[in-house]
């Protein structure tokens, strides 16, 4: 095989679908698929129309987006294989996002009606931007989490950890035999952007991809293409 694949992040969504079949999955925006066929433009021409196995995630916006990168490969003559679902490519397990941003960026959290006011100063101590309380797994070891109602806090703890999401995707790759594009989410990803732009607080954005390189049995990242770069400090994930 060759000694790369991409890497796909899906494209935006409305979030209505979890886990679903693949004839199911709709849960991108129509404003998305233009972004999504351009990368897979993109990566068909680094392949030259060879064909590609499709991995995703089993959510709705993620196949949703596979699918979208099936049909623009088979229109540029490319032969890709049937969409493949793997579970190991999901979103972090048991993620909720509205937490995450509150306690990174302190104010008002309204979970289904039950509200909770937090001081950055307790919650994010260090002022770390949002990307960085989220890659350094903040939520689960301040020391401001004992005082959380109880509720709260089993909520937090039950979410994985991103370290545990990107170990996910590492061994997803030790089994890759195919030259392959594997559609998932921005939680396992947001390493490579890191690794590729030096920047703490970038992460790959919506329908965009990484190009990953493999050497001496080990994948590396090697390029991220212009509509998965989003560098900017402070920004929304």
């Amino acid at each position: 095989m060759e000694d790369n694949l991409f890497i796909m992040r899906h494209g935006h969504t409305l979030y209505k679908q979890g886990k679903v079949s693949i004839d199911e999955a709709c849960d991108i925006v129509d404003e998305a698929k233009p972004a999504i066929r351009q990368s897979a433009i993109e990566i068909d021409g680094i392949f030259k129309g060879k064909g590609l196995e499709i991995q995703s995630t089993p959510y709705g916006r993620g196949l949703a987006t596979a699918k979208e990168v099936y049909a623009q490969l088979q229109e540029l003559g490319s032969k890709p294989g049937d969409i493949k679902i793997n579970n190991e490519l999901e979103e972090i397990r048991n993620f909720d996002y509205r937490i995450m941003h509150a306690l990174a960026r302190g104010g008002v959290l309204d979970l289904d009606g039950d509200k909770y006011l937090f001081d950055i100063n307790n919650t994010n101590p260090r002022q770390l931007s949002e990307v960085q309380f989220f890659r350094q797994d903040e939520m689960h070891d301040i020391n401001y989490s004992k005082k959380l109602p109880t509720e709260l806090r089993r909520l937090i703890a039950n979410m994985e950890t991103c370290k545990s999401a990107e170990y996910r995707l590492t061994k997803v790759l030790s089994k890759i035999e195919k030259e392959s594009v594997l559609v998932t989410h921005e939680g396992p990803t947001g390493m490579y952007a890191m690794a590729l732009t030096e920047n703490k607080d970038s992460y790959l954005d919506r329908a965009g991809f990484v190009q990953l390189e493999k050497v001496k049995d080990l994948w590396y990242p090697k390029y991220i293409n212009k509509i998965g770069f989003d560098a900017y400090a402070g920004k929304d994930m």
